[in-house]
Parts: C-alpha cells; structure tokens; sequence
C-alpha cells in the first residue's frame, strides 16, 4: 500500500493525539491489577512483569528486568508524546524517549522517569510511515505500528540509565 503525505501525517496526528489518553488507561488498569502481595515474591514480580508488558507494551520501545532477590528492577523505554515543547530549536509535538526504572522493594514500588537522549518530530515520524512499509491494509487505523521502528534507539539508553540507578 502506498503511503502519501497526507496520509502518512494523519496517522502520525492520530498517533500523537490518542498516545497520552492511552498512556494514562494503562497506568490505571496496571494499579488496579498489581497487589502488595504480588511485590513480596519473585513469582509475583513475574506476574508483575506480565501486567506491565500487557498495558505498556505497545508503546514502550525495551525492558530490562534485573537486580538481585532483595532488591530487584524493571526498566523500561516509552515513548512519550510532549505538545510544542521546544528542543534544538524547533517546536512541534514530537515523541520523546522516556526511561523508566521501577524499583521492587519489600513490597512498595518506587519509580524514576529521565528524558532518552532521542526525541522523534512530526516530520521524522511521518517519513518512518512512508517509507517503512508497515501500514497495510489490515492495519492502517493502528497508528502503533510504527512503534517496532524506533525499538533500536531505546536499548543502549536504558541500559545506560539502569546502571546510574
């Protein structure tokens, strides 16, 4: 299927439009499935794991799940759409890179958020749909297709960001 421009900047709209309500769901139906209990035991971070893979994954980019028995982590790279921040100069809404660090610690659950060193515009995310040749015809209202794209810029920064932690 050939995308045009116009078409390539509709998905690219309808993905920055729909991708913080999507966000925010997902938080919420992730809090209502963890439990305390779930945190005290490695087999409860396994089901832990699972929950946030199910509501994250389709708009987080890598995980890195780690640390010792006491003391164990998930990281995590999302994307995260910011409106008319500017960045080196230009503003428009754009996809920024966000590692995540969840620390698992007797039962609570303490997380740090730090800006990846990538931020993907308008422009960029358009050309990806143009040229990537990910939208068919099955899938052109899935606006998260392109996520599978920008996977290769979020391993070496979480995994940067993991060992400052």
């Amino acid at each position: 299927m050939f995308i045009d421009e116009s078409i390539a900047k509709g998905l690219v709209k309808h993905l920055l439009a729909w991708l913080p309500d999507e966000i925010e769901n997902a938080k919420g139906r992730f809090k209502k499935k963890v439990t305390k209990s779930m945190l005290l035991s490695r087999s409860g971070l396994k089901e832990v794991q699972k929950y946030h893979f199910d509501e994250f994954g389709k708009f987080s980019l890598c995980y890195l799940v780690g640390g010792s028995k006491r003391n164990p982590y998930i990281g995590f790279v999302a994307v995260n759409p910011l409106e008319n921040k500017p960045y080196e100069g230009w503003v428009e809404e754009a996809i920024f890179g966000e590692v995540v660090i969840c620390n698992l610690y007797n039962g609570t659950q303490h997380s740090e958020a730090t800006f990846a060193k990538f931020a993907i515009g308008q422009h960029a995310l358009a050309r990806v749909y143009q040229r990537s040749k990910l939208i068919n015809e099955n899938n052109i209202t899935n606006p998260y297709s392109i996520i599978s794209e920008l996977k290769f810029m979020a391993d070496s920064n979480l995994k940067c960001n993991a060992r400052k932690f």
